[in-house]
C-alpha cells in the first residue's frame, strides 16, 4: 500500500448539541432543533433547515449549553469534558460536574 493509500484514523471526540441539551434542558417535549431555538428564543434569521443557518444557530445554541453549565455547575468545560457530559446519564450528571475543576 503507499502512502497515499493508507488509511487515516484518528480519534476525535465530538459534541452533540442534541445529547447535550438533554442533559442541561430537562423537561421538554422533544430536542429537535426547531424547539430549541423555540423553547432557549435563540437568533435565527427564521431559515431553519438551511445549512448555514442550521449551522449558526447550532453554534448559539453550544454558546446557551456552555453558560447554562457555567450558571447550574460553576464550571466553564472543555471540548473533551462537554464529549464527556453528553455521555453521562442525567442522574449521574451532579457527580460528573463535581469532578471538574471549578
Amino acid at each position: 500500500m503507499s502512502r497515499s493509500e493508507e488509511p487515516i484514523s484518528r480519534q476525535l471526540n465530538f459534541i452533540c448539541t442534541m445529547l447535550l441539551s438533554r442533559r442541561i434542558f430537562d423537561g421538554l417535549p422533544n430536542y429537535k432543533l426547531g424547539t430549541l431555538v423555540s423553547h432557549l428564543r435563540l437568533p435565527t434569521d427564521g431559515n431553519l433547515h438551511r445549512a448555514l443557518a442550521d449551522a449558526m444557530v447550532t453554534a448559539e445554541l453550544l454558546f446557551r449549553i456552555q453558560a447554562e453549565i457555567s450558571k447550574q455547575y460553576g464550571v466553564t468545560l472543555p471540548h473533551r469534558a462537554l464529549a464527556r457530559v453528553q455521555k453521562t446519564p442525567r442522574k449521574n450528571l451532579e457527580k460528573v460536574m463535581g469532578s471538574f475543576e471549578k
